[in-house]
């Protein structure tokens, strides 16, 4: 894992990947640490993020846990963090990033790379996978990714690999969209950023977005006519918070995507 202290302490940590450490993820006790494009990972009873006196200013990354450890703690204020949502809007971190598993190619053996079924670096070629990562092409919007083989999505991906030539190629076939905001809970009471990825998909598609209250209530439109790279989408709902409400992404010309 990593761990910053020391109150003039200012550090940036800009691709990475941390995984299986036995004291969780991210520690900052005290100072300032800006972490963006890797994936981080916290093993059961240990935390992805542990905040005391310091800060962490973090975008653009792929967080996983196991088993049922609640994802982020505030150390000073013996606080813990529910989901992803309470640690966004408590700590002003990871408007743009996600909690999802990342399907490295094999973490055990050490082989950090993203599986993809357009092509995964393994032993000196590309193999293909039977699942592609969401994690790639989901870094930093305006990020260089022109280190990263073709096809690359134009757009960075995450972990160890991001922009090099070992990074793992881009699905350009089989249209898919992944809801990334709120993906494991959350209370909306104002203003909410809806995120997703899309992925084999062109310009000309348009998206819709989608809210339902509850299960048996029907779903309401949010908006309609976006592009599938747009950087999210703003959004203030006018129904009470519920803790069974969810929200959609879809492609307005085919709702199976």
């Amino acid at each position: 894992g990593m761990e910053i202290g020391g109150q003039l302490t200012d550090m940036a940590w800009k691709r990475g990947v941390i995984w299986s450490n036995l004291y969780g993820g991210i520690s900052a006790d005290e100072g300032t640490l800006s972490v963006s494009n890797s994936i981080i990972h916290a093993l059961s009873n240990t935390y992805i993020y542990a905040v005391g006196l310091g800060v962490i200013h973090a975008n653009f990354n792929c967080l996983w846990k196991e088993g049922q450890v609640r994802p982020m703690r505030d150390t000073y204020r013996s606080v813990d963090f529910a989901n992803l949502k309470e640690w966004q809007e408590n700590k002003n971190s990871d408007a743009f990033s996600v909690l999802i598993d990342p399907l490295l190619g094999n973490q055990a053996a050490g082989d950090f790379h993203l599986k993809s079924q357009a092509g995964r670096y393994s032993s000196g070629s590309f193999v293909l996978d039977p699942v592609t990562s969401w994690a790639i092409d989901a870094g930093g919007f305006s990020d260089d990714f022109s280190g990263e083989p073709a096809p690359n999505g134009g757009r960075i991906n995450l972990g160890v690999e991001g922009n090099t030539a070992e990074a793992s190629k881009s699905l350009t076939n089989n249209p898919a969209l992944y809801t990334a905001s709120l993906n494991d809970g959350g209370t909306v009471g104002n203003w909410q950023t809806l995120y997703w990825f899309a992925r084999g998909m062109s310009s000309t598609n348009r998206l819709r977005l989608d809210y339902q209250a509850n299960d048996e209530a029907p779903w309401q439109t949010i908006a309609t006519d976006l592009i599938p790279t747009q950087q999210g989408y703003l959004w203030h709902p006018t129904n009470p918070p519920s803790p069974i409400a969810r929200w959609r992404v879809m492609d307005q010309a085919n709702t199976n995507i």
